[in-house]
């Protein structure tokens, strides 16, 4: 398992990524007012957890899925 921490305009963006083989769709929920993002791509799983508002945080997923499939 992988921790990354993102600054996001004085909000920090938690990343936890570890492997899994079986694509998810996006699953969107708040845990004791945090929001958090879970998707997985097929080899990896990723769950984004953060304060700030879910919107911002569905635009960093959505510009983390995009760098990787660019690579």
């Amino acid at each position: 398992m992988a921790t990354l921490a993102y600054l996001r305009d004085r909000h920090v963006v938690n990343v936890f990524v570890w492997p899994r083989t079986v694509p998810q769709t996006p699953l969107r929920s708040v845990h004791k007012g945090f929001n958090v993002l879970r998707w997985a791509d097929g080899s990896m799983e990723h769950w984004a957890v953060s304060d700030v508002e879910h919107s911002e945080l569905e635009r960093f997923a959505q510009r983390w899925q995009q760098r990787g499939a660019a690579q």
